[in-house]
């Protein structure tokens, strides 16, 4: 699993050869986005990723159809104001198998102001 956050959407590409971590969250950020690569997946997983914080983002994903490889989820939004408001930014990945949490992740940042 790679989690993290960025200032764009991130991809599988970006993630898998590490040019995400060129795109940091900065205040000047045109998007402020989670992200999970999460592998090994069975069908029937709901996976959610929520975020929290300074008008925080949250996804909600239905049951999986069938196994999945990987799977990339991301939840964030674009910066609509001059600034990324100052403070931590938390988001939370789970996933649940069989009305069970299988999987709880928790990351966060700290955004700082200019």
């Amino acid at each position: 699993m790679a989690a993290g956050f960025a200032g764009i959407a991130p991809t599988m590409e970006l993630i898998e050869s590490g040019e995400i971590g060129k795109h940091p969250v900065t205040s000047a950020s045109d998007a402020l986005v989670a992200y999970v690569r999460a592998i090994g997946l069975q069908a029937g997983d709901q996976q959610m990723l929520s975020v929290q914080g300074p008008g925080g983002a949250s996804v909600s994903l239905p049951a999986l159809d069938r196994d999945k490889a990987q799977f990339l989820v991301i939840a964030g939004k674009k910066r609509r104001e001059a600034a990324w408001p100052a403070g931590r930014y938390t988001a939370t990945y789970r996933v649940i198998r069989d009305s069970a949490e299988v999987v709880r992740k928790t990351f966060d940042i700290e955004a700082r102001s200019r």
